[in-house]
């Protein structure tokens, strides 16, 4: 286990540092946390100056506090998902001794390691899998609790620690928990301590919501619960999709474990009748999610970090009936050689593992913030406002105006601009040039290209 642990560590470090973060959403939620330690934490979370009501504060608590030790950079902003990714991976090898067994648990831990969205997790900003380390956290509890009762009321912790970082989502852990108690071994022998835990936990999640709606008014309450959670998920529904998306979702993004995973929790369906308390646990678990959140229209590969450790415990379950001798190889010698390699990879070539598409941002933070005002947005012309948003605020400090309409609109915008800049898709620069304008490039992306539309002096055009 410390062999995995420090490759695993090594893999999801290597090189955070140097590469930029992603636009969506690591970027949006890295300002965030800059500006609440800049704001000396709070309640309310602000993007660009105004309160943003997507999401609760705990995880830009957390992000302040290391922006505060480390500086403002990407070391910083990756360090919490860094060290919740450990801290699962710690919890899955703590639940799988206690359901199933060391072997089972140190397997699952390997083919975690080797699962590239929990790498990508532990490698960005996101609050995912912050959302797993939460949800495991409490179910650890609720496991513990069974032979100490009064380690329930703990879960009170980790649960509001769920709902602070993604509210009703957050919830997870009680349905799970009481889909388990369904088994006659799962039962708490004091019932009152497990319920004092799951309302004590609710209540404390429920601060966030109570002091926006005192401080702020109805409204942000009303932005956050139905503008951001309940039209989407109440969007036009599907049967068809219900039943299929979470399915491929989970062959496309959930690979190598979730092939495996599923056929061992079949496994563990066919024998019901003889269920052990562990059994009905990881597949309560590993299958409630997705049935739940089927329900809803929107559905993203993110909402089901979740179930990662139980996928992984069942997957590595059925290795052990299916392939022995690879399950025995995997954590001692396979991941470990494989999590090496891939990090020295991130340090010598990153571009052979991922695309750093906000690199020239970061590079040239300082020449944008020297040529565009603190006060004036910079003028866009483009459909992806969001991908360049987020990164220009975070890396520059610097806003982006509206999309422009049409390509005459944006060299208006840019003409009337103190700094003659325009930011352009580049899939929109033949409409500029049908225009009758083109421009000097100062930086460019994959995507976007910086230009200078200030009219050339005879020196210059020579």
């Amino acid at each position: 286990m410390i062999v995995l642990l420090a490759s695993a560590t090594a893999l999801f470090a290597a090189g955070m540092s140097g590469l930029s973060l992603p636009s969506l959403d690591d970027a949006f939620y890295a300002r965030k946390g800059v500006e609440m330690a800049r704001g000396g934490g709070s309640f309310t979370v602000t993007w660009a100056g105004q309160p943003a009501f997507q999401n609760p504060p705990l995880h830009f608590w957390l992000l302040a506090v290391s922006f505060r030790l480390l500086g403002e950079g990407d070391l910083a902003a990756r360090l919490p998902s860094l060290l919740m990714a450990v801290a699962t991976l710690l919890l899955t090898l703590r639940i799988g001794q206690r359901l199933v067994d060391g072997r089972t648990a140190l397997s699952a831990v390997a083919l975690l390691v080797i699962s590239p969205i929990f790498v990508n997790g532990a490698r960005g900003c996101m609050l995912d899998l912050p959302l797993a380390f939460w949800t495991s956290s409490a179910l650890l509890l609720f496991i513990e609790g069974g032979r100490r009762p009064w380690l329930h009321l703990a879960i009170a912790l980790p649960l509001a620690g769920a709902i602070l970082t993604k509210s009703v989502l957050g919830l997870l852990a009680v349905p799970i928990m009481v889909a388990a108690c369904l088994h006659p071994d799962w039962r708490p022998r004091r019932a009152g301590w497990l319920c004092a835990g799951v309302v004590l936990g609710m209540g404390l999640g429920a601060s966030w919501t109570i002091h926006q709606g005192l401080t702020i008014g109805p409204h942000a309450v009303y932005a956050h619960y139905w503008g951001e959670i309940g039209s989407r998920a109440s969007a036009r529904f599907d049967p068809l999709s219900a039943v299929l998306g979470y399915p491929l979702i989970l062959l496309q993004h959930y690979q190598p474990i979730v092939i495996p995973g599923l056929l061992g929790c079949i496994v563990l369906v066919r024998n019901r009748r003889r269920w052990t308390a562990g059994e009905a646990l990881l597949i309560a678990w590993a299958l409630l999610p997705i049935l739940l959140y089927s329900l809803s229209a929107a559905r993203s590969p993110r909402y089901l970090y979740p179930i990662l450790p139980p996928l992984a415990l069942c997957a590595s379950l059925w290795l052990q009936r299916a392939l022995p001798a690879v399950e025995r190889r995997l954590a001692l010698w396979v991941v470990p050689a494989v999590a090496l390699a891939l990090a020295a990879t991130f340090v010598v070539s990153p571009a052979a593992l991922t695309r750093d598409l906000n690199g020239p941002f970061k590079r040239n933070a300082e020449l944008i913030r020297e040529r565009v005002a603190d006060e004036e947005p910079l003028p866009y012309f483009g459909r992806r406002y969001w991908e360049h948003a987020n990164p220009l605020l975070y890396y520059a400090e610097r806003r982006l105006a509206t999309p422009a309409p049409d390509a005459d609109a944006a060299v208006a915008a840019a003409l009337n601009h103190p700094s003659r800049l325009l930011l352009c898709d580049r899939d929109l620069l033949a409409d500029l040039a049908a225009a009758g304008r083109s421009g000097r490039t100062v930086v460019e992306g994959a995507r976007w290209v910086l230009l200078d539309l200030s009219p050339l002096s005879e020196e210059q055009s020579t």
